[in-house]
């Protein structure tokens, strides 16, 4: 029943989820989680210019994990480096309305994109 546990725009990313795949020529990849934990990110993006111009996700999780990395990949479009690291869970969990109970997938999206923009030196 997921239905009367997530929002609709928890539920619109997950049963669409926007910008799965992986990308041919990506400025650098990131990753998050373990097996161990039963949820794993990865997350790869490209820039031009300081602009965040293509991302694509790969990730094995649940419902939130899922629909945060959806709806993060489409918010990241446009962004400068500077902005995607000045993403927060509490931006996520506002703009998707997640139960509390399901942050830590959200930080798991934080981290994946933290670390995949902090390697990045272009």
């Amino acid at each position: 029943m997921l239905h009367k546990k997530y929002s609709n725009q928890i539920l619109e990313h997950f049963h669409n989820p926007k910008n799965v795949g992986k990308l041919h020529d990506s400025t650098n990849i990131g990753k998050a989680g373990t097996k161990k934990n039963g949820e794993i990110v990865e997350l790869q993006i490209k820039i031009e210019n300081n602009v965040i111009t293509d991302v694509k996700f790969m990730a094995y999780g649940g419902v939130v994990l899922i629909a945060a990395m959806s709806f993060v990949t489409e918010w990241l479009k446009g962004k400068t480096k500077e902005e995607a690291m000045a993403l927060t869970e509490d931006n996520i969990m506002q703009a998707l309305d997640v139960p509390l109970t399901k942050k830590h997938a959200v930080l798991l999206v934080i981290e994946a994109v933290k670390t995949t923009i902090d390697y990045i030196t272009t």
